[in-house]
């Protein structure tokens, strides 16, 4: 059943992105591709696939062409080693990729003899434009002196109309394959990550923009020091080189490898520095997890296209788990805990699908991760009390931690000061008590004692033992372990109670009150002497 119509705009816009999308696809995967992107759509596949048919024609006949005219100036494919291009000769080759070559080269007049690397250009069509926008824009290229930058140093055409460009050799190798082979550190990798952003931050600044970020267009030398290859070739191979020929299709001339491309440059919409952005968020995606952000959708191109365009990517805290199986556990957790919160932030917000929500500058990115490292609270995230308590905490550990301690130091010592004041003053109480108590019973033996005496002997034994009695309850209360007092308790309590009742010397007798001041006077030397302690 075939879907509802769409307008003009919308659908010339989604036929645009779908042939964008299957235009380096063999035909066999561009059929599996049109039968995913375009669903019960068959008017819109039939117009996708007229539309790659006649690509795939033309693009045919411009292979023939140009590797007509390469053949006439080099020969044989693998017989190049000694030819001449413009001042240099070619000593072997580099690499070579859909839309160039690239050889390692010297000059033949000796004028120096650091290595070159030329990059030769394989289109057939439209030689003569082509070459006059080289030429005009050889000096703004030439003039990117950066230390990250592989620089152009010369550009070209052979007799034949070829255009090659000359550019600073690299001996290095891809920026992710180093530093998983020097097992860097994080922060190690930030920081050559950083020079990243300083060499597409400069760019930028000269209205460069270079929309084909990937490890392989970064080596690092056995230095250590990143350097951006094919910086503005990009440019120079824009569509609108080829003047008064518009409609001309060369999908080669756009440099776009899917796995590091933006979502606008998947819709085919206008690039800016934005695009940059997006790539490095890639790229540090995979310097900081080993992971792509669409890692799971890498197995064929039209999943990988429908990720970028509607897929939010995993945290790369959450991406690490994924290498649980490959590396300690410990390893794991530990890069796991370092990507969490700030650095999860940074690169999904360099990641963002809206050109305008990522960071404004590779300078802006490049500074977050400099906070970062530094402990500082990241400008792309929430900015609360919260947050930037924790990360001055973070930043300050030490000093925080001495000042907690003198904090608990003054705490305690105010606290014992506090105590020692209040044990002071129970002493005092204490003292006056006993002061008081003494005084009472100076009184009692000289007034209430007398009198009772005249009365008879035991009127005056039992107001001795009343008094004793209380006189001995109120210094059991306040005796808490002073041993002397403890003492002199055992010894009161067994004296009342021989006053009281004890048959062997004069007494009141009162056998329960005697009973009971014995048996108070037991618990006292019970709990003086444990049972335990005896034999």
């Amino acid at each position: 059943m075939s879907s509802a119509p769409q307008p003009a705009d919308e659908r010339w816009q989604l036929l645009k992105t779908i042939f964008q999308a299957a235009g380096s696809l063999s035909p066999t995967e561009q059929e599996k591709y049109l039968e995913v992107a375009c669903g019960g759509d068959q008017t819109l596949r039939a117009e996708a696939r007229e539309l790659l048919n006649a690509d795939r024609e033309q693009r045919n006949q411009q292979t023939v062409a140009a590797n007509s005219l390469i053949d006439g100036l080099v020969g044989a494919p693998r017989s190049l080693k000694g030819r001449r291009v413009g001042a240099y000769e070619i000593l072997h080759e580099i690499g070579r990729g859909g839309m160039s070559t690239v050889y390692a080269a010297a000059r033949v007049d000796q004028q120096f003899h650091k290595l070159v690397a030329i990059k030769i250009v394989r289109f057939g069509l439209h030689f003569e434009e082509l070459v006059r926008r080289f030429q005009h824009e050889r000096e703004l290229l030439a003039g990117l002196e950066h230390p990250n930058i592989a620089r152009l140093l010369d550009a070209g055409v052979t007799e034949e109309n070829i255009p090659y460009l000359v550019m600073e050799y690299v001996e290095g190798v891809p920026i992710d394959r180093y530093v998983k082979t020097n097992d860097l550190s994080i922060a190690e990798r930030i920081a050559i990550f950083r020079s990243v952003c300083s060499a597409v931050q400069y760019a930028h600044q000269n209205l460069v923009v270079h929309r084909d970020l990937k490890p392989a267009n970064i080596l690092v030398t056995s230095d250590g020091v990143a350097k951006l290859l094919d910086f503005g070739i990009a440019k120079l191979l824009r569509a609108d080189l080829y003047g008064d020929h518009p409609d001309l299709t060369i999908p080669s001339a756009q440099p776009l490898t899917p796995q590091y491309a933006s979502p606008e440059q998947i819709r085919g919409e206008t690039v800016t520095t934005a695009t940059d952005i997006y790539s490095l968020g890639v790229l540090l995606y995979i310097l900081l997890t080993g992971k792509h952000p669409f890692f799971a959708q890498l197995s064929t191109p039209a999943t990988l296209t429908r990720a970028i365009l509607e897929t939010e990517p995993s945290k790369p805290s959450s991406a690490v788990a994924e290498e649980a199986d490959k590396k300690p556990e410990a390893s794991v957790d530990r890069l796991r805990r370092q990507l969490r919160g700030d650095l999860d932030t940074i690169i999904l917000t360099a990641l963002r699908k809206e050109p305008r929500r990522r960071y404004q500058s590779a300078e802006r990115l490049s500074d977050d991760l400099d906070r970062y490292l530094k402990g500082l609270p990241v400008t792309a995230r929430h900015d609360t009390t919260l947050y930037r308590t924790s990360k001055f905490i973070h930043r300050h550990a030490a000093g925080v931690v001495a000042t907690v301690l003198a904090i608990l130091a003054l705490i305690a010592t105010s606290a014992l000061a506090v105590r020692s004041a209040s044990i002071a003053r129970q002493q005092r109480a204490t003292a006056e008590r006993r002061f008081q108590d003494g005084r009472q019973f100076a009184r009692f033996v000289l007034f209430q004692l007398d009198d009772a005496m005249r009365s008879g002997i035991t009127p005056a034994r039992k107001l001795t033992i009343d008094k004793a009695l209380t006189y001995l309850n109120g210094l059991e209360q306040e005796s808490g372990c002073e041993p002397s007092l403890q003492v002199d308790l055992i010894e009161g309590y067994s004296k009342v109670g021989d006053l009281q009742g004890c048959f062997l010397g004069p007494n009141l007798g009162v056998s329960n009150p005697a009973r009971n001041s014995y048996v108070h006077d037991l618990a006292l030397v019970s709990r003086r002497v444990p049972s335990s302690s005896y034999p």
